[in-house]
């Protein structure tokens, strides 16, 4: 499935959640007790963030930005 970037914005703002592929690699982005949480599937180092206008500043997949990638990923789930 295909989202717009604005469309992920709005959806993360909203409290929603995202599991996506990019690259052949899976990703997800999810609501936690302090905020948000990015993490590359069968990592253990997830990025925690306060709220999701940082995420979407400071997540950074293989040196670019989502914002840079985002018409390149496949979203898998979206909570």
């Amino acid at each position: 499935m295909k989202i717009s970037y604005e469309e992920l914005e709005e959806y993360l703002y909203s409290g929603r959640e995202i599991e996506f592929t990019y690259q052949g690699d899976q990703y997800s982005i999810t609501n936690t007790q302090n905020g948000f949480s990015f993490c590359k599937f069968y990592s253990n180092t997830p990025q925690n963030f306060t709220t999701p206008q940082m995420l979407l500043e400071n997540v950074k997949i293989n040196c670019k930005s989502l914002k840079e990638i985002w018409s390149e990923v496949e979203v898998d789930i979206l909570y």
